[in-house]
């Protein structure tokens, strides 16, 4: 006898429903044969999310003026710097949600923008850029902006248990970029240019491939391991400041860098490597976890790099 023989589709329901289940008891019944499972032979329910749309006056349209050359960087971050200080009197974007995606489908400027989401992604498929300050916050879900991000006074992120994945030229402020992550690793490829730039790091892996300091550098990390490639000083003396726990730190510079260096490894070995083999480098070291010195090349200036680490090593790169 066969089982299956008689046995149609079954009827579709939606997701808010429990379909029921009968139970047929039989005595040493012979082994079914494995039914057909080709996708025709049964109904297909789709159930559509509403997501919200963004449409505003203010919008920049697709090929704005100000779009990024990559075979320039300085000159498209200038303009970019110069679009924003157009919008002293424009719009404040303020959007706040929970578990339903934000999606925005074109670049933005105006005066603010302030974009809180939780339990669900946050996209902008262009750039933001502001006037004065804006702030990206975002738990249990990830922050995605294809342009960049550009601020004439402050840019603050905070992402939870998600990812901050930035694909324009620059993540650009005029005073200060806080970034907050945890339990994601964090890979930034774009330009970080910001007069005092933070980061605050739980089990976030970090690795910044362009940063250009003017001021001041500072990151925090538990539990992450730090990499950062610093490709320009603005000044001649930028400072920079890395506290890290159980976890590697390697800081690469550029040959620009010339000053003061410290290395507090506990547990473990601090190294400084000069791969270009042209500056002077004086230091002395009280012991195997205690580096500190100097290294000079081309003109004076007193620039500066203190790493503290605990039970793992750090590194410092001139290339």
């Amino acid at each position: 006898m066969d089982y299956l023989t008689n046995i149609g589709p079954p009827p579709p329901y939606s997701s808010h429903e429990v379909p029921t289940t009968t139970t047929t008891t039989t005595t040493t019944p012979p082994l079914p044969q494995r039914p057909s499972q080709r996708t025709s032979d049964y109904d297909i329910c789709i159930q559509t999310v509403p997501v919200p749309i963004l449409n505003l006056p203010t919008l920049i349209p697709s090929a704005p003026s100000f779009a990024i050359q990559p075979q320039d960087t300085e000159a498209s971050m200038f303009a970019l710097i110069q679009e924003a200080c157009k919008h002293q009197k424009g719009c404040q974007l303020k959007m706040k949600q929970y578990k339903l995606p934000l999606i925005i489908y074109q670049s933005w400027a105006g005066r603010s923008c302030q974009l809180i989401n939780r339990r669900e992604g946050m996209i902008v498929h262009g750039s933001l850029i502001a006037h004065d300050s804006i702030r990206l916050q975002n738990c249990r879900g990830n922050i995605m902006i294809e342009g960049s991000i550009v601020a004439g006074k402050n840019i603050d992120i905070k992402v939870t248990r998600g990812q901050l994945i930035t694909q324009g030229i620059c993540l650009l402020a005029k005073d200060t970029l806080w970034i907050e992550a945890s339990h994601n690793p964090l890979q930034l490829q774009s330009m970080l240019e910001a007069k005092r730039i933070y980061f605050k790091l739980k089990k976030a892996p970090l690795i910044l491939s362009q940063v250009t300091l003017i001021s001041y550098l500072e990151i925090r990390a538990t539990k992450s391991s730090v990499e950062i490639y610093i490709v320009d000083f603005k000044n001649c003396s930028g400072k920079i400041k890395i506290i890290a726990s159980h976890a590697p730190v390697r800081v690469y510079l550029s040959r620009q860098f010339s000053g003061h260096f410290l290395i507090e490894a506990k547990r473990n070995v601090g190294t400084f490597i000069d791969h270009t083999h042209t500056g002077e480098i004086r230091y002395k070291r009280a012991d195997k976890h205690h580096l500190e010195g100097t290294f000079k090349h081309g003109k004076v200036a007193k620039h500066s790099i203190h790493i503290k680490t605990s039970c793992a090593p750090a590194f410092i790169h001139i290339v």
